[in-house]
């Protein structure tokens, strides 16, 4: 959500290089963030890595950023370096009232 209201993107950019196919060919996706990184100049870019540069812009609220985190410890320590503070109850909280996924899809789309 963007602060005050509305909606803005938050993404991971991953470019296919011979770096990430060969991680990908020998079964090393593990070491696919790394390189991300390390590709940060050809245009690849970590989620964590947008998160955190939306709140610092004052773009989104960090409560809202560490939710929609994948790797949350990460971003927690990227925020704690640059003094920013999640409030975890907020967090929790929505956690607790969050709506489900639907662990199911029934029924069909016709295309």
């Amino acid at each position: 959500k963007r602060l005050p209201r509305g909606r803005i993107a938050a993404l991971e950019v991953l470019i296919a290089n011979s770096a990430i196919a060969n991680y990908i060919r020998e079964a090393k996706t593990y070491q696919i963030p790394t390189a991300m990184q390390v590709g940060a100049n050809q245009g690849m870019r970590l989620l964590n890595d947008t998160l955190l540069d939306l709140v610092k812009r004052k773009f989104v609220d960090p409560n809202e950023a560490y939710i929609k985190a994948v790797d949350k410890q990460d971003l927690k320590t990227k925020f704690d370096q640059i003094g920013v503070k999640v409030t975890l109850a907020e967090v929790a909280n929505y956690a607790a009232t969050a709506p489900k996924a639907a662990s199911t899809i029934s029924g069909t789309a016709k295309i």
